[in-house]
């Protein structure tokens, strides 16, 4: 037999899979190198931005616990300052 999802159980897995986005996202950008092309930098900005604007949208229709709200808070200030660092305007 299988456990029946709660409303509940959904939402969270909602919070925990704009966690993980976050978490994909600052991985992503923080994997640039002095090397890359312009094309594979703008590509994986562009992407990255995305995904921030992406959170921030889904963001407002959760409610989060605290300690998610904090866990997230830091990881979009992070990606805010290395879209920034890459000449975005967030």
């Amino acid at each position: 037999m299988f456990a029946v999802n709660t409303i509940r159980d959904w939402h969270q897995i909602a919070v925990e899979m704009l966690l993980t986005d976050a978490d994909l996202a600052l991985q992503s950008i923080a994997c640039l190198l002095a090397g890359d092309d312009e094309q594979a930098v703008a590509r994986i900005v562009s992407n990255t931005r995305e995904t921030y604007d992406m959170i921030r949208a889904k963001r407002k229709n959760l409610a989060m616990s605290a300690t998610d709200t904090a866990a997230l808070d830091e990881k979009m200030d992070r990606l805010r300052a290395r879209l920034r660092f890459m000449g975005e305007a967030v």
